[in-house]
Formats: C-alpha cells, structure tokens, sequence
C-alpha cells in the first residue's frame, strides 16, 4: 500500500496518450488535475499526452509540464523531470514501457494487459458500468490520495487569445452575438453523418452566424460540396489544423441523404471534386488561404487555441462526442450533443457534465432520469432501424436549437 503524506511535494504525472481523433478522454485530465491539486496543495503536476491534445492544455497555471509520447526525446525529458509517481488513467503499452524505462519508482495503472505486469502498483480493472460516466473510472486509481469527487475540467485563455479571436469573427460577421458553432468531428463509426451536419448549417447559417469547423481535408471537402448548400459560403468554414490526418470519407459515406433531394450524378460530381482536392493538397491548401489572408493575422497562436478563443464566443456548439464538445463546455459556452444510445457510447457514459449542455439520441432529448434500455447497435431488425442515430432529422435538431435552447 502506498501511503501519501499530503503535505509533500511529490513530482506526480498522469498518463492518457489517446489522441484526439480516437477519444475525448485525455480532457478529463484536467478534471483530475483539479483533484491533485486539492488534495495535494504542494504537489507539482504534469501530463503525457498525445501532442494532437496539447493545445487543451495550454496556459493551465497548475500543470507543470506537458510531454508528448510521440516526441522523439520524451524519454529523456521525463527522466530530467524526476517524476515521484505516475498514474496511467488510460494506459497503451507504449506508454507503459517509457514509464518503466524512465525510472519512475510508483507507477500506478490498471491491471488489464499483459504489458501492465510493468506498473508496481496495480488496481484490478472492473468491467465498465454503462451508467456511469467514464470521467470517474479513475476514482480507483485516484483513490491511494482519497479522491472520492471530481468536478468537470476548466480551459484557460489568455488575452491575447481572446482578444484575436474577437478579431476573427469581426472579420467574418457584421454581427456575432448569437454565434452557432457545428463540429462533425467524429471519433466513432456510430456518430451522426458530416451529410446532415451540412443540412443543419445550410438552415441555421440562415437565420445565425455559423462556422463548420474541421481539419485541412475535411473542410477541403465539405467546400466541394458548396454547390448543394446555397446559403454556405468559405466564410462559414474553419480549419483548426491542418496536420491532422485525412478523416476517412469513403465513398460508401457518399450515400445519397435521400432519393428525392441529391440526385447521383450530384453525389458523383462531389466525391470527383473531393478526390481532386485531395490530390491537389497545395493549390487547395492556397484557395483556403484566400479568405484567411482576408482575417488578422494570428500567426502567433495555433489554430485549434484559436478554435477555443472563438468557441468561448459562441452562442451553441453543436457536436458529435469529441474532445471539442467537452472543450466548449469547459469554456462555459452552452452545447448540443448528438449522441448514440448504445452500452458502448451513451449520455450516461459520455456526455459533458455541465447544465449547459442539451443531449440528443435517437430516443429524444436525453433526461438522466429516463430508463437505460440501450439500443442493440448490432441489430437490424425493423425495431431498431428507425432509432439510428442518423434517422435524427435536421429539422427536428433545427426547431430544437430555434425554440428550445436558444430561447431559454
């Protein structure tokens, strides 16, 4: 047993490496962190995170130091960093292996993998409840410093974010104060289709000033298919990175919404033009530029820190499960999450905790005090194909923001 004097300053690091495109786990460090430094006032904390959630982190005047598991000298940093312990909220074995060989003398992680035989303080894994959140499955883990509470995690913005991110919407829209943000980001197969999230904007971007937001290939893509939403211009597009990888459009994801309104030969037009950009990457990379060089210059801070500056702006946020959506209710701006209603993904496990955020699945708004029957993902019964995620019609999440979220 590891006994914890809470009065020394321990050298502590937490471990998710998860990037950004597979969970929106790694932003519940922060929560953790909270929770650290709580208990442990004198404490210095640091992360080992995947360098794609670096950016959440940044300016947090209680974390330490950030490290990068795919940082070629990390290895050597966290030896420089003579960390007293480490905890693994989520381990991979490479991780793991690089706490081991730094030296780090109590590594606590989960036993749940061969390579966990390396942590020397071990906690057996239980199988996860799906009612219960998956920001409290380290409570266990967290458990040897008598954390029993966490609290949903905090962004810091500097002024200088602030301040350039009010620049950028001025320089998009005569008039910003009722901003609707939509992030398609997706970090499972079962999230609600970039198809309808065009329909949403295309309405919305009616009545609001709205931004799609998605990295270099994905907003190359949906500009391709500008020509299918009229009311959908450059100005409604934003890239907040342009190194991340392609995020899979396959044609099978090209499948027409609906016989009556995109006809083939439209569908097979785009996905050519898709396909062009892609194979294009530098003079499609200029065209997105155009309308940036039109913007000020916020070359001095990183898009996705600029992402953030303008999400703490904005009206709504409207997102599939993704580290975005957590991100905006940590900046306090109210959200919309679509969310499937399966053991694996569900509100109960996954949605933000916050009362700004409204949650939507397949079976309606989602109410913590509805019943858990989850929706059998697998099956293809006739009972089940009418509660698919993305048989949510976009009116119906239209008339939702219209009359319910934004009149409240």
């Amino acid at each position: 047993m590891i006994k914890i004097n809470p009065q020394k300053s321990y050298e502590i690091l937490l471990v998710n490496c998860k990037s950004l495109l597979i969970s929106e786990s790694a932003i519940f460090l922060l929560s953790y962190l909270d929770a650290l430094k709580n208990a442990l006032p004198h404490a210095n904390v640091s992360f080992l995170i995947h360098s794609s959630m670096q950016d959440f982190f940044t300016h947090n005047p209680f974390i330490k130091n950030i490290f990068c598991i795919d940082n070629v000298s990390v290895l050597k940093k966290i030896k420089d960093a003579h960390i007293d312990i480490s905890i693994s909220i989520e381990s991979s074995k490479s991780s793991t292996i690089l706490l081991f060989k730094a030296g780090i003398k109590t590594r606590v992680g989960y036993f749940s993998k061969l390579y966990s035989i390396l942590f020397n303080y071990k906690i057996k894994k239980k199988r996860t409840d799906s009612n219960t959140h998956e920001i409290f499955n380290a409570l266990p883990l967290l458990k040897i410093f008598k954390i029993s509470e966490i609290n949903p995690p905090k962004i810091y913005l500097n002024i200088n974010e602030k301040s350039q991110s009010l620049q950028f919407l001025e320089s998009r829209f005569s008039n910003f104060a009722n901003l609707i943000v939509l992030i398609p980001l997706k970090i499972s197969e079962i999230s609600y289709n970039f198809k309808n999230f065009l329909t949403l904007a295309n309405a919305l971007s009616m009545d609001f000033p709205l931004l799609v937001v998605g990295n270099f290939q994905e907003i190359n893509f949906y500009k391709s298919m500008l020509n299918l939403y009229e009311n959908l211009s450059e100005k409604n597009f934003f890239i907040y990175d342009k190194s991340y990888e392609f995020n899979n459009f396959s044609p099978e994801m090209l499948e027409s919404k609906s016989q009556d309104s995109i006809k083939k030969d439209s569908i097979e037009s785009s996905l050519q033009k898709a396909k062009d950009s892609i194979k294009n990457i530098e003079s499609s990379l200029k065209n997105a530029q155009n309308i940036e060089s039109k913007s000020p210059n916020t070359a001095n801070i990183s898009q996705t820190r600029l992402l953030l500056a303008i999400l703490s702006n904005a009206k709504l946020v409207i997102a599939n499960n993704n580290a975005f959506l957590h991100a905006s209710t940590a900046l306090k701006a109210a959200v919309l999450g679509i969310f499937p209603f399966i053991k694996t993904i569900n509100p109960n496990k996954n949605a933000p905790l916050s009362k700004n955020a409204t949650i939507l699945t397949p079976l309606g708004i989602y109410d913590k005090k509805s019943p858990t029957d989850f929706i059998d993902a697998t099956q293809e019964s006739t009972q089940t194909q009418g509660i698919h995620i993305n048989n949510i019609p976009p009116d119906l999440i239209i008339d939702i923001v219209k009359n319910k979220i934004l009149n409240d």
